[in-house]
């Protein structure tokens, strides 16, 4: 679904494990999303993710200017 109408400004790498998977019993992922600002991926996300249902015991955390993926 994040994909679908990704603007070409906007680089989408695959999903792929955390550096640490599993933390407090959940499995983690990260998905790094790349443009030249903040303001564009942000842009993008805002209706995407106020649009996005997901199960119960799933929890979406965006950082958008991280300073490691560690």
């Amino acid at each position: 679904r994040l994909g679908k109408k990704l603007p070409p400004t906007i680089l989408m790498g695959e999903p792929s494990p955390a550096p640490i998977a599993r933390a407090h019993d959940q499995w983690r992922f990260q998905l790094l999303l790349r443009a030249k600002t903040a303001r564009t991926v942000t842009d993008y996300l805002l209706p995407v993710l106020a649009g996005l249902t997901t199960p119960s015991d799933v929890v979406v955390t965006v950082d958008v200017d991280p300073i490691n993926l560690m």
